[in-house]
């Protein structure tokens, strides 16, 4: 198991039973399900941090470019965001974080106390399901443009960080688009 991210452009909301298949008759009390084969897809609300999602919900049509790439597992995905935390100045919290139990953390300086800064949309969103639309998307974009220098100069292990970096940005430049970045 892990995150799994799907990025579009252009895409557009539906009209109310465009893109829905009919009610299963066994399952009467059930929504109808997305006809995702023929470019649609569902957005639930997210509820983990308020306005990321630029109120986006219900069903939409890809009208635009799309794409998708793994972020890696759950663990390593935070191991990613902790040195993106880093990478960003955020000094450690004393408070632990989720990677090493008892050790500082940079991003949980960030989930302590989300006040404006860069990433701090991607630092403090679910490490595992929702949606960020296409305007917090053009924030991060430029974060991940204005840091690009720093992050092409992270020595890791095989170049993982550099790689993960350049396909968050690209999913983020293209959801600024008048689309979205999922997280599945």
């Amino acid at each position: 198991m892990g995150l799994d991210i799907t990025y579009r452009s252009k895409i557009r909301k539906a009209a109310e039973s465009e893109g829905l298949l009919p009610v299963d008759p066994e399952y009467p009390n059930e929504p109808p399900e997305t006809d995702y084969d023929n470019g649609y897809f569902r957005i639930y609300p997210n509820d983990f941090v308020a306005g990321q999602s630029d109120g986006l919900e219900g069903v939409y049509r890809d009208e635009g470019e799309s794409a998708h790439f793994r972020a890696g597992s759950y663990s390593g995905y935070n191991q990613w965001r902790e040195r993106l935390a880093e990478l960003a100045g955020y000094e450690p919290s004393p408070h632990p974080g989720i990677l090493h139990a008892g050790e500082p953390s940079s991003a949980a300086t960030v989930w302590a106390d989300p006040k404006p800064g860069p990433f701090v949309e991607l630092i403090n969103f679910s490490d595992c399901e929702g949606v960020i639309g296409p305007v917090t998307s053009a924030k991060l974009a430029q974060d991940f443009a204005a840091f690009q220098e720093q992050a092409d100069a992270v020595e890791d292990w095989e170049g993982w960080f550099r790689e993960q970096y350049a396909k968050w940005r690209t999913a983020f430049e293209t959801a600024a688009q008048g689309g979205c970045v999922e997280f599945h």
